[in-house]
């Protein structure tokens, strides 16, 4: 998230490019760049919380 935010105030990336596409008002790229960030979020979190249950085994 906080990659995110950094890419929304000048550091190149998806953020940036999203803020771009919003000033143009290409709204159908910002869906899919917004759809893209989601997907990612969604991936990474599923990876954490396996990650987390694996290594947490023994704790109820």
């Amino acid at each position: 998230m906080s990659v995110v935010a950094a890419e929304l105030f000048g550091v190149p990336g998806l953020g940036q490019r999203m803020m771009q596409a919003s000033s143009l008002l290409a709204t159908d790229i910002v869906i899919v760049y917004m759809a893209t960030m989601a997907l990612f979020y969604g991936l990474v979190d599923m990876g954490f919380v396996a990650l987390r249950d694996r290594l947490m085994r023994w704790k109820p």
